[in-house]
């Protein structure tokens, strides 16, 4: 990767963007008994709290390669931080039960882009360099742990969980505007397109691999 200013905020932006993403996706669980008491959901409400947010995520994973097709993948990933400006900014202000469903799916499709598009992004520009790739998710990894202590230092301070949220949403901002400023690279393509690919459904590996990730979201 070329050392200079544009490709600097590129990787920087790209890190604070996992950070964000890591801060996503802990924020739900993280406040979960706030929101349960809050809104009168129940456990099985929480549950669907968490399923809407992984349908957003898939969605958003399944649709963010083909839109950028067409839109650039900067666009995209400028979508992709609205989302969560509008679904944790909006959590902040609301008291309905309803619309809490529908902001946390909104985020959900944050957290799908982000994943997608900002790895596709960094694998591009780094030119497939693996140190690269694991900085980038050791920074998702920083977003995951501070989320906790966030809430946590907010509870002992007697700050509503509330102000959680809204510290997301604002950072999120901050992402929208970065991305913007950013030179994303277009999405380069195969010099030989004519050479044959085995289909990955033939490969035991693909499915030991997708087991491997489906267990670890889950877990996660």
């Amino acid at each position: 990767m070329e050392n200079n200013k544009i490709d600097s905020l590129l990787l920087w932006g790209s890190f604070y963007a996992f950070v964000i993403t890591g801060m996503a996706v802990l924020i739900t669980g993280s406040i979960m008994p706030y929101l349960i008491e809050e809104f009168k959901i129940g456990y099985g409400g929480g549950g669907l709290l968490l399923g809407l947010q992984a349908v957003g995520n898939l969605g958003a994973s399944l649709i963010g390669g083909i839109i950028s097709d067409y839109t650039g993948r900067k666009a995209v990933m400028a979508f992709g931080a609205l989302c969560f400006v509008v679904g944790f900014g909006g959590v902040f202000f609301i008291s309905s039960g309803t619309l809490l469903y529908i902001l946390l799916f909104i985020a959900g499709l944050g957290w799908g882009i982000m994943n997608s598009m900002v790895n596709s992004v960094v694998n591009d520009a780094a030119e497939g360099r693996s140190d690269i790739l694991n900085l980038l998710h050791m920074f998702f990894a920083i977003g995951a742990f501070l989320t906790p202590i966030l809430v946590g230092l907010m509870e002992r301070f007697n700050v509503s969980w509330r102000y959680s949220v809204l510290t997301l949403s604002i950072l999120s901002a901050i992402l929208f505007v970065v991305f913007l400023m950013m030179k994303v690279p277009e999405q380069k393509k195969d010099e030989d397109s004519s050479k044959a690919v085995k289909p990955p459904f033939t490969n035991i590996r693909y499915y030991i691999f997708m087991a491997i990730l489906f267990l670890y979201v889950g877990t996660e």
